[in-house]
């Protein structure tokens, strides 16, 4: 599948691309369908010369039904060489390193990709040397390529048409009052596709009548299915934070097969909870709480000076190495000066913004302390949280727990097959049943084609 082309911030999940984005992606169509032709057969080193680059970028430029974008007043594009440029900036586009007059060429990142797995070695002390890789085996005996073109669902519905489309669905106004701020905060250019507004008016519907459900939401990569689950998931958490401000307890608990996956969307569903602080501070309501579990977080934030943890820096600061700044992505780095006195809280390196245990919940003692609302967790750590006593109770689970989590979510679910699968629903069966409630699941896969595949595993 190749790789989704890169968007310049978290918008891309509720918005159209701009015109230069939508003429770049259509520009690394047509130069990676002329790579196919050459991968397909296993001939990895070839590449494009600077003449046929220029070429492909010229039909590009001359198609008639890309007329609209190049003529579009957000578009920066006006010449062949602008695209390329914006290709080479987006790192869709490499030029070979070369010596002397040799002409230029040029792959693409898929191409380079290609080429770089094919050209794996198995390293071993025997081939130590310059040149001793070149007798190295190869590490990938063989592989078969597809190339397939991108496609995104269209995002072509309102806020408005949103609203009216979820309204029809879901009636209680509490519920789509904080759904309607949203739309209104994140962007008055707010476009959002079929499915996600299918998939929020299915899930607040559940959430609304207190039917357990579950609901599988199957789409393209970079289309938008985070969003589909955490717009109705955190509208609700607002809606009930309004009208219980006291409860405690986790409400949307998160797991994910992979930790790299967990650090990717916690950042962003963080931005997301802030969008609500305004709307909750009109009724005295204290902001949504985002909190992570996994290896990574320390038991309290001297351990994170301890050198125990794996959070890089010196004496005086450490970097956490799970969380970005979510203004500008910056370093954000825990002070022993804060420490000092008593303040637990994380700074950015460069724009200097501040994130305390107010809104974002980075030590395991903090945690059992004071749940947060939606828990950040991969499928190992529930399964050794079954049996720890000291935070099983973010879970539901034992004497300790306020309450079990209202909303799971099972991101990439074509991974719990096999084996693995089945252990993964077993898991889930225990929990189910030792917490003794039965939560509304929400799985997300960009591969799932079947709405039949691991429904067992969904099933309430």
């Amino acid at each position: 599948r190749p790789l989704a082309l890169r968007r310049p911030n978290k918008g891309h999940l509720i918005m159209s691309l701009p015109p230069d984005l939508a003429l770049a992606e259509k520009a690394l169509d047509a130069l990676e369908q002329a790579e196919a032709r050459s991968l397909v057969w296993g001939l990895v080193d070839s590449a494009l010369s600077d003449d046929e680059l220029t070429e492909f970028l010229r039909s590009v430029h001359s198609n008639e039904d890309l007329r609209d974008l190049w003529t579009d007043p957000d578009c920066s594009l006006g010449t062949v060489s602008d695209l390329r440029a914006l290709l080479i900036e987006l790192q869709m586009l490499f030029e070979l390193p070369r010596t002397g007059e040799e002409p230029r060429r040029w792959r693409t990142r898929m191409a380079e990709g290609m080429r770089l797995l094919a050209r794996l070695r198995q390293m071993f002390p025997k081939h130590a040397g310059p040149t001793g890789w070149n007798a190295a085996p190869n590490l990938i005996a063989d592989y078969r390529f597809l190339w397939r073109p991108r496609h995104y669902p269209k995002r072509n519905q309102s806020g408005d048409q949103a609203m009216a489309a979820i309204g029809s669905t879901v009636s209680d106004a509490a519920l789509l009052a904080p759904l309607q701020h949203w739309l209104k905060k994140a962007s008055a250019k707010v476009r959002l596709s079929n499915f996600q507004v299918s998939s929020t008016a299915r899930v607040l519907q559940g959430l609304e009548t207190g039917h357990q459900r579950a609901t599988l939401v199957s789409a393209g990569t970079g289309s938008g299915k985070t969003l589909a689950f955490y717009l109705p998931a955190l509208a609700w958490l607002a809606s009930q934070r309004k009208a219980n401000p006291a409860t405690t307890g986790v409400r949307v608990l998160a797991l994910y097969p992979r930790n790299e996956l967990l650090k990717d969307q916690l950042r962003e569903v963080y931005g997301q909870c802030r969008l609500y602080d305004d709307w909750l501070g009109q009724f005295g309501a204290s902001p949504l709480r985002v909190g992570v579990l996994f290896g990574g977080v320390p038991h309290s934030t001297n351990r994170a000076f301890s050198g125990s943890q794996s959070w890089p820096g010196d004496y005086h600061e450490r970097v956490c190495p799970f969380f970005r700044c979510p203004k500008c992505t910056g370093e954000m780095l825990l002070r022993r000066a804060d420490l000092d006195q008593n303040v637990e809280r994380l700074v950015c390196r460069d724009c200097g913004s501040a994130v305390d245990q107010r809104q974002f919940v980075f030590t395991r003692n903090a945690m059992k302390a004071q749940p947060p609302d939606v828990l950040f967790t991969s499928v190992e750590m529930l399964n050794q949280s079954l049996s720890d006593g000291s935070v099983r109770h973010l879970f539901g689970l034992g004497p300790k727990a306020r309450r079990a989590p209202d909303l799971v979510l099972l991101d990439e679910v074509h991974l719990y097959a096999g084996t693995y699968g089945a252990q993964v629903g077993y898991l889930h069966r225990r929990w189910r049943h030792l917490s003794g409630r039965r939560s509304s699941f929400v799985g997300l896969s960009a591969t799932i084609a079947d709405r039949k595949f691991n429904m067992f595993l969904l099933a309430v």
